[in-house]
C-alpha cells in the first residue's frame, strides 16, 4: 500500500481556518472522488483510503501485513514501533481502498487530516508548520497564513502492505 496523504496545501482553495483546525476546498477532479483520512494521538497512528480507479486488469484481491513486539522489525529507539498492521485491496474493478495503524513512541499530542470528496479538514495540537495557528475565512488571513503542507503524524514503516 503507498502511503496515505492528503491533498496538497497549494491545491486547496477558500480555506477557513480557526487556532488549530482548518477548511478548505479540493476541487481537483477526478481525484477528489475519494476518501482519506490520517490520523495521530499520542502513541497511536493510522490512516485509510478509499478512491476509485479505472483499471480493470483485477476484479478483487486483497494482501495485508501486521506485527507485534517483533524483535526484528523494532527500528532505532527514536522510530520504534511496538506494534502496526496494514492493508490493501481493490473490488468490483473500480474500488481500491487500504488501512494502516501502528503504535510506538509519541510524536505529537494530536494531528489529523481528514478529505472526503471535495472537502478537507486538518487539525493539529500543538499547531505546527502544516497547520499552523491562524484565522480565516474563505481564504482571507487574519491572523497567520497557510499551511506548508501536511506530514504525517508517523509513519507505519514495516507492515506497510504494497498491491502488484
Amino acid at each position: 500500500m503507498k502511503p496515505v496523504t492528503p491533498p496538497p496545501t497549494d491545491e486547496l482553495l477558500v480555506t477557513t481556518h480557526f487556532l488549530f483546525c482548518n477548511c478548505s476546498i479540493w476541487p481537483e477532479f477526478p481525484e477528489c472522488l475519494s476518501c482519506r483520512q490520517i490520523q495521530g494521538v499520542l502513541c497511536c497512528f493510522q490512516a485509510q483510503e478509499c478512491g476509485m480507479v479505472f483499471d480493470f486488469k483485477v476484479c478483487c484481491k486483497s494482501e495485508g501485513k501486521s506485527f507485534c513486539l517483533d524483535l526484528a522489525q523494532l527500528q532505532p529507539l527514536k522510530e520504534c514501533l511496538l506494534c502496526a498492521s496494514a492493508f490493501s485491496g481493490r473490488s468490483c474493478c473500480i474500488c481500491e481502498g487500504g488501512a494502516e495503524s501502528a503504535c510506538g513512541f509519541p510524536k505529537t499530542c494530536c494531528k489529523c487530516a481528514v478529505q472526503e470528496f471535495c472537502i478537507d479538514c486538518r487539525a493539529a495540537l500543538p499547531p505546527d508548520n502544516d497547520v499552523p495557528l491562524a484565522c480565516s475565512i474563505l481564504g482571507y488571513y487574519f491572523y497567520g497564513q497557510k499551511g506548508s503542507g501536511f506530514s504525517p503524524p508517523q509513519k507505519v514503516g514495516p507492515a506497510t502492505a504494497s498491491m502488484s
